[in-house]
């Protein structure tokens, strides 16, 4: 549905990005009563998918919120999912068409509960890869920040931007406090 496909160009000129409008997020809030962190995350990977991308479009596209909730029950073979509060998503593509291709994108779970979290959490953990179950190579790498699960995830797994990207964010993530209950 073109409704749930939110884009975002970034275009360059005389060597400098302007962005024509912000990153949307597609989300299901159900109550939940914390702080999220896609925002400020997604706004970090504009800005660095803009220094890496010498001139080229980015966009941002989403699979809907709920669709990732059965994306991840499915691939991480678990209803665990389904004790959301919160998803977020974002997607991000430089250059879909050339060599320099880098896909990077972001799924945020909040749960009101600790338990639920740590549940989710572990139940990716358990599986003991680093990809879903995909037709095409997706690494993933998961976080936990607060009452949130972040799921980082990237076709071009070995692309500066998003070695760089994976670093930053992680570091984010140590920064902030675990779920308390």
């Amino acid at each position: 549905m073109m409704k749930n496909i939110a884009f975002i160009f970034l275009y360059f000129f005389s060597g400098s990005a302007t962005v024509k409008s912000n990153p949307q997020i597609d989300f299901v809030n159900k109550d939940f009563l914390y702080e999220t962190y896609i925002e400020p995350i997604a706004n970090k990977i504009d800005s660095t998918l803009t220094r890496f991308s010498f001139g080229k479009k980015v966009h941002n596209h989403q699979v809907t919120a709920r669709k990732q909730i059965l994306f991840l029950n499915r691939d991480f073979k678990t209803k665990a999912f389904n004790r959301y509060n919160i998803v977020k998503t974002a997607d991000f593509f430089v250059d879909e068409s050339s060599p320099n291709y880098v896909h990077f994108g972001i799924i945020e779970v909040g749960f009101n509960r600790c338990r639920d979290l740590d549940r989710a959490y572990h139940k990716v953990l358990k599986t003991n890869r680093k990809n879903f179950l995909l037709e095409v190579l997706t690494v993933f790498t998961v976080l936990r920040i607060d009452h949130s699960l972040l799921i980082l995830y990237s076709e071009t797994p070995y692309a500066p931007p998003v070695l760089q990207l994976n670093q930053e964010i992680e570091v984010f993530a140590n920064e902030k406090r675990k779920c308390q209950p």
